[in-house]
């Protein structure tokens, strides 16, 4: 499942759907599970428990999914229109397929945000950059 090691993290929360996590070095890391199709509530819920995991504190994303999540376009349009309640700075997004890639190529390209977001192919590439994006 993904890049999860749960000894990473200080805080996180898990639900059927998805495991957000703070981890040690101060990245939240996301996991959605497969199978997983992200609608306007469950975005919802993700901004709120990210606040939560991260006590408000702005901060480097990896975002990693199982196989077949998709996500609906009034949910990415919302995460969009809510990017000033979620605490991030920026998004770095692991792709483990074509499909991946072109979804996530989609939503960088189309769905502008107001912080850096980059695919990857590996978890280590992803973390790297994240860290580098760290604020002081």
């Amino acid at each position: 499942m993904g890049n999860i090691n749960y000894e990473c993290f200080v805080r996180y929360v898990e639900t059927e759907k998805v495991i957000v996590g703070l981890r040690k070095d101060q990245i939240l890391q996301i996991y959605f599970k497969s199978e997983l199709t992200v609608d306007l509530e469950t975005q919802h819920w993700l901004i709120i428990v990210y606040n939560y995991v991260t006590d408000e504190k702005e901060m480097p994303a990896i975002l990693e999914g199982g196989e077949f999540v998709r996500i609906r376009k009034e949910a990415a349009a919302y995460a969009i229109k809510a990017q000033n309640w979620i605490p991030i700075n920026s998004n770095a997004i692991v792709v483990k397929n074509t499909a991946q890639y072109i979804t996530a190529r989609f939503f960088i390209k189309f769905m502008k945000t107001g912080f850096p977001m980059k695919t990857f192919k590996t978890f280590d590439t992803a973390l790297a950059w994240s860290k580098e994006q760290r604020l002081p």
